[in-house]
C-alpha cells in the first residue's frame, strides 16, 4: 500500500481539508462561538502556528491556507458585527445645582486657607501633658526687601574695601624689614562678604501670535522662468518591462502533467517556482488559484484512498443504474463483478464511474466535497471542464468558497488541455 500522501490541513492545523470552508472550524473555535475577541486570538493562534512552520516544498499550501484564515476572521467578525444590537447611549442629565452654603473653591494661584487645627490631646492616664497647635502664617519677602539687602551688602563690601586699600597704602609706606607671621596673616585683607544669591525670576510665557495669511514682499520668492520647451535630458536607457507570463506558462502546463500523473510534490514545487517567476499582481493570482487547485487534487486522492479502504468483498455499488459488486480488493488488484463477468484491475486503474461511486457513497453531505470532486475532473488525464463547472457551481450554491476555482474554468491552460 503506498503511503499516505501528506496532509497540510491535518498535520498542520488537526483538521480535515473539507473543514477548511467553515471558519469556526478552520479557527477550532465551537460551533456557535460569537465573542469578536475569541475569534481575534484563535486566528491569531492559527497564523502563529503557520508562520512558525518551515514548509518545505509545501510553500503554497501554507500560504493558502494563511489567506484562508484571514478571510474566516474577518468572515466572523462581519458576522459577528451584523447580528449584535446597537448599543443605545444613555441621555447626557446635568450635574445637579450645589447645595446651600457652599463654598466655591479659591481662584487658581491663591492657596487656600487652612482651617485651625483642633487640640491634640493625649488619652488620660498617659502621663503626657496636652500640646496646643497654633498656625504659623509666612509672609512672602517682598522685591524691596531684597534691594535693600543688596544695597546694604554693596556698601559694606565698598567700606571694606576702603579700608583695606589705605590700611595697603601704609604698609607699603612703614616698609618694615621683617614681620612675624602671626602679624603678617593679621595685615592679609579680609574678603569682602559674598553677595547673597538672587533668586531667578520665572522666565515669562511667550503668547504665539497668528502668522500672516501672506509672508512678506521681502520674502516671497520670485517666480523662475520655465524651461523653454524641448527634448527632456537622458536619464539612461530605461529597462523594458519583462513579460514574465512567458516564463509561468510552461511551469503551469508542468504543473498540470504532475497532477495528471497524481505527483502532487512535482506539482507543488512546480507552482512554488511559477510564484517566484509572477512578475505582477494579476499573475500572481492566477498562479495562486493553481496552488488552490493543486491542494484540492490532493485532497481527493486523500479521500480517494479512505474511500477504497473501507471498501470490502460483497459490497455492491449502483454505478449508471447498473449493478457493481466487489469481489476482492487489496493493495494492488481489484476485482469486480459486472454484467455477470469478473473483471480484474489494478488498484490504481479502477474505472473512474465505479471509482467516483465509492467515493462519493462514502463521502458526507457537506458542500466542500464537491470542492474535491470538481478539481478530479479538472485534472485527471482528459480534464472534464463542465463536470467541473457543475460540481464548484453546486459546492458554491450551497454555501462552499468556491472563488479561487471558478475562475481556473477560463484559463487558457486548463482549456487547451480539455479540448
Amino acid at each position: 500500500m503506498p503511503p499516505t500522501p501528506f496532509d497540510p490541513c491535518k498535520q498542520w492545523l488537526g483538521i480535515d481539508a473539507v473543514d477548511i470552508g467553515d471558519p469556526r472550524r478552520l479557527l477550532g473555535l465551537a460551533p456557535h462561538e460569537a465573542d469578536p475577541m475569541n475569534v481575534l486570538k484563535a486566528a491569531q493562534a492559527r497564523l502563529a502556528t503557520l508562520h512558525a512552520i518551515a514548509p518545505g516544498p509545501y510553500d503554497v499550501a501554507r500560504t493558502a491556507l494563511m489567506k484562508r484564515v484571514e478571510e474566516a476572521r474577518e468572515k466572523l467578525l462581519a458576522q459577528i458585527a451584523a447580528t449584535r444590537p446597537a448599543v443605545v447611549r444613555p441621555p447626557v442629565v446635568p450635574p445637579p445645582p450645589p447645595p446651600a452654603g457652599f463654598a466655591p473653591p479659591p481662584p487658581p494661584g491663591r492657596p487656600a486657607a487652612a482651617p485651625a487645627a483642633p487640640e491634640a490631646e493625649f488619652p488620660v492616664g498617659t502621663g503626657l501633658p496636652t500640646v496646643k497647635t497654633r498656625n504659623i502664617k509666612y509672609r512672602k519677602s517682598s522685591g524691596s526687601a531684597w534691594i535693600v539687602l543688596l544695597l546694604i551688602a554693596a556698601l559694606g563690601a565698598a567700606a571694606g574695601g576702603l579700608a583695606w586699600y589705605k590700611f595697603k597704602g601704609q604698609d607699603l609706606e612703614a616698609k618694615p624689614p621683617s614681620k612675624p607671621a602671626a602679624v603678617e596673616l593679621a595685615s592679609k585683607p579680609v574678603a569682602p562678604a559674598a553677595e547673597p544669591e538672587r533668586a531667578t525670576p520665572e522666565p515669562s510665557r511667550r503668547v504665539k501670535r497668528p502668522r500672516p495669511a501672506d509672508p512678506p514682499a521681502a520674502m516671497t520668492p520670485k517666480p523662475v522662468d520655465p524651461e523653454p520647451p524641448g527634448d527632456p535630458a537622458p536619464a539612461g536607457d530605461p529597462k523594458p518591462p519583462v513579460d514574465s507570463t512567458k516564463e509561468v506558462e510552461p511551469l503551469l502546463g508542468t504543473a498540470l502533467e504532475a497532477l495528471q500523473r497524481a505527483d502532487f510534490e512535482a506539482a507543488e514545487a512546480t507552482i512554488d517556482a511559477a510564484h517566484e517567476k509572477a512578475g505582477d499582481a494579476e499573475l500572481q493570482a492566477r498562479v495562486s488559484r493553481w496552488g488552490d487547485l493543486v491542494t484540492f487534487a490532493r485532497g481527493f486522492a486523500d479521500y480517494r484512498e479512505k474511500a477504497l479502504a473501507s471498501v470490502e468483498a460483497g459490497h455492491e455499488y449502483d454505478v449508471d443504474g447498473k449493478k457493481v459488486a466487489v469481489v476482492e480488493i487489496d493493495d494492488k488488484k481489484f476485482i469486480y463483478r459486472f454484467a455477470g463477468k469478473n473483471k480484474t484491475t489494478p488498484r490504481d486503474k479502477i474505472p473512474g464511474a465505479i471509482l467516483l461511486t465509492i467515493v462519493t457513497d462514502w463521502f458526507d453531505e457537506k458542500p466542500q466535497n464537491d470542492l474535491f470532486l470538481g478539481a478530479y475532473h479538472a485534472t485527471k488525464a482528459e480534464p472534464d471542464l463542465e463536470k467541473a463547472r457543475t460540481c464548484w457551481q453546486r459546492a458554491a450554491q450551497r454555501g462552499a468558497d468556491a472563488s479561487s476555482l471558478l475562475p481556473l474554468l477560463d484559463d487558457p491552460m486548463l482549456r487547451t488541455a480539455a479540448q
